[in-house]
């Protein structure tokens, strides 16, 4: 059986976002090991265009990586936190 998939939603605020293009924004950061995306609504763009913490932006990608489940959510933690040391 399939797993449905889920609605994109900002990784910020966690607002349900539509698959149109203009309406979010993607971003991929690179953490050696791997590029991992985060995705932002325009509202959460906008607060925080320019540059991101690192702690931010590590927090986009793991609740990112929550929504895809444990197991994916397992894996990216240790690619963030070697990427940390």
């Amino acid at each position: 059986m399939a797993r449905p998939i889920e609605p994109i939603a900002c990784d910020c605020c966690g607002k349900p976002l539509l698959p149109v293009f203009g309406t979010y924004s993607r971003v991929e950061r690179d953490f050696g090991l791997a590029s991992l995306p985060y995705v932002l609504c325009g509202d959460c763009a906008l607060q925080h265009r320019g540059n991101p913490t690192e702690a931010r932006i590590r927090e986009w990608v793991m609740a990112r990586a929550a929504r895809a489940g444990a197991d994916w959510l397992s894996a990216v933690t240790v690619v963030v936190n070697a990427h940390g040391r």
